[in-house]
Parts: structure tokens; sequence; C-alpha cells
């Protein structure tokens, strides 16, 4: 059963080795179109949005000072992640597939490992309801934002490395991201298929 009960007031500190440092190769899905639309090195400032996991804000629905990024460890995991509700793959409103080298080290707060048991949670706490996961995201912002770049997560899609980036980590973007592609570029499309059919979704 998955334990995710809303956060304390005040968080159990964490350890050095509750902190994951890295600087790996990131994913991500972003939509140059829509509602809230981005450029590939731009974080969000409008929130919380309802579905998004770790969304830091508090409600209700507004331009607020803190920023997120959501990105993946690999590709397909990114798509997962994004296109998870209707689990159909589209370049509709401008999504666009974007890999880059972080241009620094990144220290997140590991919620893979024991931290979120000794807090009072679980490490399935990714896999809980987003209105609670997103308290737990305030929280963590607002007690420990100043020395972390954001939280290191399981997709609950594909078990892979995740990451909520806060726009403190906006120093670790590059020029120029090494892979920009949309999601319709014809370049792609057969990696595009591979990875629907690694996921079982549908391609449109």
């Amino acid at each position: 059963m998955v334990k995710a009960p809303a956060p304390p007031r005040v968080l159990a500190p964490y350890d050095p080795k509750d902190l994951v440092r890295m600087q790996l190769p990131l994913w991500r899905v972003y939509y140059s179109g829509g509602a809230y639309p981005t450029q590939w090195n731009e974080f969000r400032y409008v929130g919380p949005i309802p579905k998004m996991r770790f969304d830091p804000y508090l409600p209700p629905l507004r331009v607020q000072p803190r920023g997120i990024m959501y990105a993946a460890a690999d590709a397909c995991t990114a798509v997962a992640e994004v296109f998870q509700d209707t689990r159909i793959i589209t370049g509709a409103r401008g999504a666009t597939l974007v890999g880059w080298q972080p241009a620094r080290e990144l220290v997140l707060l590991d919620l893979t490992d024991t931290y979120l048991a000794r807090a009072g949670a679980s490490a399935s706490l990714a896999t809980g309801p987003k209105r609670v996961t997103q308290q737990w995201a305030e929280r963590i912002d607002a007690q420990f934002g100043r020395d972390i770049d954001g939280v290191y997560y399981a997709s609950p899609m594909t078990g892979r490395p995740c990451f909520a980036l806060s726009e403190r980590a906006v120093d670790c973007l590059p020029a120029n991201p090494a892979f920009h592609r949309s999601i319709d570029d014809p370049a792609i499309r057969s990696n595009i298929g591979e990875m629907a059919v690694e996921i079982g979704y549908a391609v449109r």
C-alpha cells in the first residue's frame, strides 16, 4: 500500500547520503504551444498544475516566484511521463524532445531511498496522489531549497530516474542542447516508434 501522508510542518533533516550528485545527460519533452508554452531551457513559473507530480507551488494556480522543470535520465522515460494520460505520442502543441549535458553537477534530494521513510512517508510517495506529492515538493523546496537543485525520484511509468529541477538549476543548462527535435520530425520517427513499442503507447 502506498504510504503518502501529507508532509509534516517541519521535515526531518536530510543526511549527506540522502543527496544524489550527478551530471548525467538529461531529457525532456516540452511544449512550445498550448496553455503553458516554454522553450527547451525555460522553467515554468505557473502552478500548481494538478497533474504535475512535484510542482512546488502553493495553490491557487498562478504565476509564482518558484520555477520547475521536469526531466528524465533517458528519452523513453521522458516520453512516457509526458504522454501518460492518453498513452498516445503526438507532436501536437509543438511537443519537442530535447537532450542536454548539464553544465555542472546537480545536487538532488533522493526520494528513492530511506529519506522519505525517516520523514514519515515512504519511497512509494512518487506513485501517490499528486495533491499530496505537490505538498511534499512545496515543503522540500521551502525548507531545503537553498541547498539543492531539486529532487530525484523514480518514474511511476518506467521506474527509471526522473528529476524535478528548481529554477536554481538554471545554470546547469548549456547554451545549446545536444539533441533537439520535434516529436513529428521525420528524422526521429523510427526512434519514437521504438519508444512507443517499449512502453506500449500509440503514435499519432
